[in-house]
């Protein structure tokens, strides 16, 4: 019998591949925004950098799926607090560096735009449902950075879906991922005729939500037609 790995291990585990991955998409995305802010033409070669994103999304789908399959699956009586704790560290690891991009980029928009002190608390008080990553639910309000889309619909996609994991592993992973992928891709590309809008307004969230789900189980489904060509299920 394979022996399941502590969390321990599993966090001290890396995989160099995923990190230089995660690198040259980071750097991509980075000259990707650039394009808003030059003229120059030659930065139109990044202008494709939302498919880093999409990279990124797929990433963080294959880390969670891994994430759980340690968990033991006799724990779900406190599968709420316990899903509660896992969003609490997730979102730990990124909040110093988002609150530095935070204030960098509101000290920087304050400068540009010439707001006094007034304007500032303004735009500090229109900013609080974007600044809480809660935004793609509908839930308005002035970006200061507007990039943090990604992870607003990420943060919102993952507790269900950790849920999901945590309870029905298997038929989720095998089964409703890849169809839901399917279907949903599907929609996107019939009625928004694709990815490309992730501001656009479904009647219950944004776009980007949808393609945060889509993009997360895109790993998954790989490795499902992977494993049913090569393994034999």
């Amino acid at each position: 019998m394979q022996r399941i790995p502590s969390p321990e291990e599993v966090k001290c585990k890396h995989n160099a591949e995923i990190d230089i991955m995660k690198l040259i998409a980071s750097i991509t995305i980075m000259f990707h925004h650039s394009v808003y802010s030059t003229n120059v033409e030659a930065s139109q070669i990044w202008a494709g950098g939302y498919m880093s994103v999409a990279l990124f999304f797929c990433i963080s789908g294959y880390l969670l799926a891994g994430s759980t399959s340690y968990v033991s699956m006799s724990s779900q009586d406190k599968l709420g607090r316990e899903t509660v704790k896992f969003m609490l560290q997730k979102i730990k690891k990124i909040l110093p560096y988002y609150i530095f991009g935070w204030a960098a980029a509101y000290i920087i928009v304050g400068i540009c735009s010439g707001f006094g002190l007034i304007g500032q608390a303004k735009v500090l008080l229109n900013s609080i449902f974007p600044n809480l990553l809660i935004h793609m639910t509908g839930l308005d309000g002035f970006e200061v950075v507007g990039a943090v889309w990604y992870l607003s619909a990420m943060y919102l996609c993952m507790p269900v879906i950790y849920v999901l994991l945590r309870t029905k592993r298997d038929l989720f992973i095998w089964v409703f991922a890849p169809l839901l992928t399917l279907f949903l891709t599907g929609y996107m590309h019939k009625v928004y005729g694709g990815f490309g809008v992730v501001w656009t307004w479904t009647g219950f969230c944004y776009l980007g939500v949808i393609y945060a789900v889509v993009r997360l189980f895109l790993l998954w489904c790989l490795r499902v037609v992977k494993k049913a060509i090569i393994v034999k299920i």
